[in-house]
């Protein structure tokens, strides 16, 4: 998702997830396991891949309309920080919450709905206008990294795979920027 939102909101939204992580892993860091098959990893390896594939084959057939990007420093953050904080507040925070009181498939849905409401940016108001839209990406992202949680009991799996989907706006950036308008569903 490319970062619409100005600096000073987009770092008070990470600082205060950070903060309810650290909260989360403070109370429950027993719990965590950091141990895993290798086959949980295979959604993370798979995105980067189609996102290399894809980048090779149009440089191939036709050269990038612009030169190459530069990089801004808070991306590298929206790649490593963001995926890891956002796992711990919606996988190991309020999804396991959800699955506790409703279930591992509705919990998880629910989980997954809250993170692509997040990643809506809802204002006070598009709630009073009734602007309350779910963003679809997001939502994918979300069941899937669900699924990665609740099977391989981990959080790392589901880590991994929203760092590949947060990378992909790092080296369509930096590689070839048309993909940002050919994939706009999954980039706006």
């Amino acid at each position: 998702m490319v970062m619409l939102l100005p600096f000073s909101v987009w770092l008070a939204a990470a600082l205060l997830n950070t903060l309810i992580s650290v909260c989360l892993l403070a109370k429950y860091h027993r719990h965590i396991v950091f141990q895993t098959s290798g086959y949980f990893y295979l959604p993370a390896g798979l995105v980067l891949l189609g996102c290399v594939l894809a980048i090779l084959v149009s440089s191939h057939y036709s050269s990038p309309l612009q030169e190459r990007g530069s990089i801004p420093p808070r991306q590298y953050l929206f790649v490593v920080w963001i995926p890891l904080i956002e796992e711990v507040v919606f996988r190991f925070g309020l999804g396991r919450w959800f699955r506790s009181v409703i279930g591992n498939l509705w919990g998880g849905y629910c989980a997954a709905f809250c993170f692509s409401y997040v990643h809506s940016f809802p204002t006070l108001a598009k709630v009073m206008t009734g602007n309350i839209g779910i963003v679809l990406p997001p939502l994918l992202l979300g069941l899937a990294c669900e699924y990665l949680f609740v099977k391989s009991r981990s959080l790392l799996p589901s880590i991994a795979l929203h760092t590949a989907c947060n990378a992909t706006v790092l080296l369509f950036l930096v590689f070839d920027q048309r993909w940002f308008g050919w994939l706009k569903i999954f980039y706006n």
